[in-house]
């Protein structure tokens, strides 16, 4: 969405929906068109044709250090729902952990996780590592699973650059609760390592993982991020 003046624009909404939420990526505002309204314009008529034409929930994921922008949304009447931590994995601290290969570890898709109904949809994951984005990025991602006879009992799911970088762990779940420490303390240390490379593992909420189970295996809790959300209804 755009507003123009004659012929500039002066503030753009960038949004992307699927069939149950809406995600605001930007808002931005023209800087000599500062706190006259446009940017909170843009969000209520959004909210307006979320209301009629769907999906009715709308969410925004904001870097805690941008105040600014957390107190623009809230203004507008959104809530602060969940926050999310970046936890990275230093070079310093990857390739270090003397792990011997277990014969308890496979190697296992997306693909395979969703025929087994494996797949933790029901962890509050961050928009960009949700099942649907996930899926859509299947060919780049690999996995470690623990199976046993009946299930697969946890799994990761991850990404590695071609050549050096960073790599990125996207996606974590352990069928049963209880065992979280166990299984996916195993795929971590497997992980962590096997590969000398740094490691980043965005937006993570508590109910994916146990915060210091990251930080056993060498994870350090970086920067935060709000998701904020709002149903609008009709007027």
């Amino acid at each position: 969405m755009v507003v123009v003046s004659g012929d500039e624009p002066i503030a753009v909404l960038v949004a992307t929906k699927r069939k149950d939420e809406t995600l605001i990526w930007r808002v931005g505002v023209r800087p000599d068109r500062l706190r006259l309204g446009h940017g909170s314009h843009l969000i209520t008529s959004l909210s307006s044709k979320a209301a009629i034409l769907g999906p009715p929930r709308m969410v925004a994921e904001v870097p805690q250090a941008l105040q600014g922008a957390c107190s623009f949304l809230e203004a507008c009447g959104w809530r602060r729902e969940v926050e999310y931590t970046d936890f990275v994995l230093p070079a310093a601290a990857a390739g270090k952990q003397s792990v011997q290969p277990s014969d308890l570890v496979i190697p296992i898709t997306i693909d395979e996780l969703i025929s087994n109904e494996a797949f933790d949809a029901a962890a509050r994951r961050c928009w960009a590592r949700s099942p649907a984005t996930l899926v859509n990025r299947k060919a780049s991602i690999r996995g470690l699973a623990v199976a046993s006879d009946v299930r697969i009992e946890a799994y990761l799911l991850f990404e590695e650059p071609s050549s050096g970088g960073q790599r990125r762990v996207l996606a974590c779940g352990c069928a049963d609760v209880q065992r979280r420490e166990v299984w996916l303390g195993l795929l971590l240390r497997q992980f962590c390592g096997a590969d000398p490379r740094p490691a980043l593992f965005e937006r993570v909420h508590p109910a994916e993982i146990p915060f210091e189970l990251l930080q056993s295996c060498g994870f350090e809790a970086s920067t935060r991020t709000v998701g904020h959300a709002i149903d609008p209804t009709p007027a």
